[in-house]
């Protein structure tokens, strides 16, 4: 076994074994986050919404390869949608504080993911977590299941309208925190607003940075009946692209946000189509502190050893 202490970060008070993550959608039950714990995972638990949910009927994952000359094939992107079941937030503080310390014994902290389908919504799940005893809290602003200005599949961080009053609620509710908040915005957002979202994180005293990189918005492919691919049973557009297809868009939103918020002392987390120690070093150099994986660790059948081997070869530079 590689010798990973070299890979060792503290961010923002927090101690980080190793800098990649598992982004959010993996990992939903208590039983999985229990089954990560002795490895060199680092989940992000989520995302939770306050109500359990049995999914929308669309696809949770979907792969999509290119045939290589000669044999084989290399995974191009990934589409995610909201078919998994959500446990709902109370399940969550049922199980959160023995799974906080069985990770804090394990040397590495326990993220919590929450997304919320309106304003007070999103604050009051934040509260929920911070009570819980979570030191780690991404509030998921890019998740595509809002409603905002009646539009079922806008995420907040599109809207300035709502981002506004998540950021004034969480400030007066909040400030005093000393759990490390991140905002996690979409892959591809208009550079205005992804603009306003590092401001406004820039200005907070409950964020201390963001997480660049939730699947983008709906998808860049057609059926054969000229429909957006990912739909539910209801034929509802809800999910995201993700894989390979958006690391540049991915590696340019993590660079621009790093540079935004560097004189701040805030951080940001990258996200979006790492796959390997050498896509990881990328994102490392564009300015992320951490990285997070999600297809790459699906497609890998989602087997720890994955992640050690990655962690591994990252050790030896």
């Amino acid at each position: 076994m590689a010798d990973l202490s070299s890979l060792r970060r503290t961010v923002r008070g927090i101690e980080f074994p190793y800098p990649v993550m598992i982004a959010g959608g993996v990992v939903k039950t208590a039983e999985q986050v229990r089954r990560y714990a002795p490895t060199e995972i680092i989940p992000e638990w989520g995302s939770i919404e306050s109500e359990p949910s049995s999914g929308n009927g669309g696809r949770d994952y979907h792969a999509e390869y290119a045939e290589v000359p000669g044999g084989g094939r290399v995974l191009m992107r990934t589409q995610n949608s909201l078919g998994l079941p959500n446990p709902g937030m109370k399940y969550v503080e049922q199980h959160a504080p023995d799974l906080i310390k069985l990770y804090a014994d394990n040397g590495k902290p326990l993220a919590i993911n929450v997304s919320g389908k309106s304003v007070e919504d999103v604050v009051t799940l934040v509260g929920r977590a911070i009570t819980c005893g979570f030191r780690f809290i991404i509030v998921n602003g890019s998740c595509p299941n809002r409603v905002v200005k009646g539009m079922p599949s806008a995420p907040i961080c599109v809207d300035r309208d709502s981002i506004i009053p998540v950021f004034d609620l969480l400030q007066r509710r909040f400030s005093g925190t000393d759990a490390l908040v991140l905002w996690k915005v979409s892959v591809g957002l208009p550079r205005p607003i992804l603009e306003f979202n590092c401001e406004m994180v820039r200005h907070s005293p409950v964020f201390g940075g963001m997480v660049t990189g939730n699947t983008f918005p709906s998808t860049l492919d057609y059926d054969a009946f000229y429909e957006t691919t990912i739909l539910t049973e209801n034929k509802i557009d809800r999910g995201g692209m993700a894989g390979p297809a958006i690391r540049p868009i991915a590696l340019d939103n993590t660079n621009f946000c790093s540079q935004q918020l560097a004189s701040c002392g805030k951080i940001v987390f990258g996200c979006g189509g790492a796959q390997d120690a050498h896509t990881i070093r990328k994102f490392l150099l564009a300015g992320a502190a951490i990285v997070q994986m999600h297809s790459a660790f699906r497609e890998a059948n989602e087997d720890p050893t994955f992640v050690r081997d990655i962690l591994a070869e990252l050790a030896q530079d």
